[in-house]
């Protein structure tokens, strides 16, 4: 049933009219009014209106553009407030704090990582010029809670500029889970991490410019080729706006061939391989000059020798980069790491240099077993465990 605006007097119009789909609604009222009159709507007849209430088709416009005003702004704030699937929400008085306004290195980065991490915990002491670099990552007490399951559990850590830092640990340990929170992609339960000195609760927006991910999982567009997804990816990160048309080119043709996609450059996504879509999402990750970069399992799915040529990528672009890779290969932890970080329980255990960690708990040991018929696996391995520990 149609409203009758005849009845409505100019206020409890304008009220109404709060809903855009009711201003328009009138308006095109008025407008069938004017037309109905032979006069049309033109500059003259824009303040006419022959209801009681002299809600005329100008008043419409004016409800229209406050509509769009208070809508947007209440749907940005909405945006920042409530939580999603992914994301941290904003506190609700974030408006009122200078930081978002005015955004700046967060205070919490300048704390000392010695005085911070969990001294029960083996860590090698980091050197003054590491800590003093750009770009650094640091972990203070994150926690991510599902239900009763405790993914993360009060994590300190810090890695730096110019290394690889690689999370090891079996599935489970909340090495992922730790990369999709400091991704922005969960909300931290408690807890907080700083990247480049930005707070990941409170400045995300600005920390994603310089941040390059490789998931777990290739999210690749099938229709989409090698190098439109790296000039996409490009661009998504704002390197057209710095750089000329040319250089933009140069820099693409320049990231397919660091991962030896150069041949397959306008092959579909859909068309490659697996161990492919692992190096076009490594060169996806590192493109548009990413500062910090997280590489989840990158070489989950390659062959041994894409395996080996990937390190020596990771490993050429570590300049200036701080690199956190996640993994279950020690052999991988070993040779790329230039920290190790080994997590278990969504705890940190140990983290360290190869080398620190070799001299802390021994070098490990090589054990050869011939497996007679009928032996029980399960309990040679509960020997194992119970005499190596």
């Amino acid at each position: 049933m149609a409203l009758d605006y005849r009845t409505f007097n100019a206020g409890v119009l304008f009220l109404i009219s709060i809903h855009p789909v009711t201003a328009f609604s009138y308006g095109l009222q008025v407008i069938g009014q004017l037309e109905d009159a032979g006069v049309g709507l033109t500059r003259e007849t824009v303040t006419f209106s022959d209801y009681s209430s002299s809600f005329s088709f100008q008043n419409v416009l004016i409800s229209l553009i406050f509509d769009c005003i208070m809508w947007g702004v209440i749907s940005w704030f909405l945006n920042r407030v409530v939580k999603g699937d992914y994301g941290q929400p904003l506190p609700l008085y974030f408006p009122f704090t200078s930081q978002y306004w005015c955004p700046g290195p967060s205070h919490l980065a300048q704390e000392d990582s010695d005085t911070i991490e969990d001294s029960a915990v083996p860590v090698e002491p980091a050197s003054d010029a590491l800590k003093t670099r750009e770009n650094n990552v640091h972990i203070r007490g994150l926690r991510k809670q599902y239900g009763e399951k405790v993914a993360v559990d009060g994590l300190n850590l810090s890695m730096y500029s110019g290394q690889v830092t690689a999370l090891l640990g079996h599935n489970g340990a909340g090495k992922t889970t730790t990369i999709n929170m400091l991704t922005g992609m969960e909300a931290p339960t408690s807890g907080y991490a700083t990247i480049s000195g930005m707070d990941i609760r409170n400045q995300m927006q600005l920390i994603r410019d310089n941040v390059g991910i490789c998931l777990q999982h290739d999210c690749l567009f099938p229709q989409l080729t090698v190098k439109e997804h790296i000039e996409f990816f490009a661009r998504v990160k704002g390197l057209h706006a710095k750089h000329s048309r040319t250089d933009v080119d140069a820099m693409v043709m320049n990231s397919i061939a660091d991962v030896a996609l150069l041949e397959k450059r306008n092959t579909f996504a859909k068309d490659l391989s697996g161990g492919m879509k692992r190096k076009l999402s490594v060169a996806i990750a590192f493109c548009g000059g990413s500062k910090t970069v997280f590489l989840d399992e990158p070489t989950s799915g390659m062959d041994p020798f894409s395996r080996r040529f990937t390190w020596n990528v990771i490993r050429q672009y570590r300049q200036d980069r701080c690199i956190i890779l996640t993994t279950h290969f020690m052999d991988e932890a070993d040779i790329l790491g230039d920290r190790i970080a080994i997590m278990g329980e969504g705890q940190l255990r140990c983290a360290g240099s190869s080398i620190f960690l070799k001299r802390q708990f021994g070098v490990g040991y090589h054990l050869t077993i011939e497996k007679q018929p009928f032996c029980e696996s399960k309990e040679m391995l509960e020997s194992i465990d119970s005499t190596a520990g």
